[in-house]
């Protein structure tokens, strides 16, 4: 064992994760939900927020240890730091660096927790209202990030778990190391009704709605008086908006765009499943530049006659 690492048994660090909503020692920190300008907008204006399931995230890892029950786990995954995070706005805002980011302070995500009686769920056009206790169990905490050889790192400190088999079994809040730069904490429902459904929606009570504030990304083109002509935005309040204070350009949507232009014209040209580049699509059908041929280069013009 390493001198830097406590030794613990499984249980007892799975014990560490949902702790009393009203001890304050247990939370800290911001607990920031990065998105694009548009997501941000329509959870603004519906005063809803939805969660996917586990099969959708991105560490293939944790999706393989939870297999035979994943279909039935949903998260709500939140940052929790002070300090913005580089990688969170263009993986979660967009490569363009214009995302957007609510702010949970301690005091309301323990709020919000608190108010999470029930839930909806959306099955193929149908929306079936979820209670909580008996519809679905609630669990919140922190990321365990799995260094290998029995040792996680939680919250800042390692440990090395005894049975990691069983540390493992049933704890949906497991993700790979490389991933530890998101200081995630995360919601999780877990469905027992036996549908799966392809997202859940959590009502944000006006109380908690009326004390979260928005960050806007390092590389937002919006004026303040712009991004209130929206419709989510237009009842916010401005004093609760305010940018990021990153001085960064990324400029990842202009170096990347050649290789995102050839990705459609390959997709469609293969037949890949064309669900995944629909709206990329009638995007450029729509966007004005794109309404005239001579500004299209030879595989934009084909990806855009493609699609006619």
């Amino acid at each position: 064992m390493s001198n830097s690492s406590l030794e613990i048994y499984n249980q007892s660090l799975k014990m560490y994760n949902n702790p009393d909503l009203a001890n304050k020692k247990a939370f800290n920190k911001n607990f920031c939900y990065y998105s694009t300008i548009s997501g941000v907008n329509n959870i603004l204006n519906s005063k809803k927020i939805y969660i996917h399931n586990l099969s959708t995230m991105n560490d293939l890892k944790e999706s393989e240890l939870h297999k035979n029950d994943k279909e039935f786990i949903y998260l709500l995954c939140l940052c929790n730091t002070n300090s913005e995070k580089i990688p969170m706005w263009y993986l979660y805002g967009g490569i363009s660096g214009d995302g957007a980011c609510i702010i949970f302070t301690p005091g309301i995500i323990r709020k919000f927790i608190q108010s999470i009686k029930t839930v909806t769920g959306f099955n193929k056009g149908k929306m079936y209202k979820l209670i909580k206790d008996k519809d679905f169990n609630m669990e919140y905490g922190w990321v365990f990030y799995s260094r290998g050889d029995r040792r996680y790192k939680y919250k800042n400190k390692n440990y090395e778990v005894y049975y990691d088999t069983e540390f493992q079994k049933n704890n949906y809040f497991i993700k790979d190391y490389a991933w530890e730069y998101e200081k995630e904490f995360r919601i999780v429902i877990k469905t027992n009704t036996g549908i799966e459904y392809e997202r859940l929606e959590i009502e944000i009570p006006e109380e908690i709605y009326s004390k979260i504030k928005i960050k806007l990304g390092p590389e937002t083109k919006y004026p303040f008086e712009k991004i209130f002509e929206k419709e989510g935005f237009k009842n916010f309040l401005e004093t609760k908006l305010e940018k990021s204070k990153l001085s960064v350009k990324m400029d990842m949507f202009n170096r990347n765009h050649r290789n995102m232009i050839d990705y459609i014209s390959n997709e469609i040209k293969s037949g890949s499943d064309r669900s995944k580049i629909d709206d990329i699509c009638k995007a450029i059908k729509k966007g004005d530049y794109c309404k005239s041929d001579k500004n299209l280069t030879s595989a934009e013009a084909a990806a855009a006659k493609e699609w006619e």
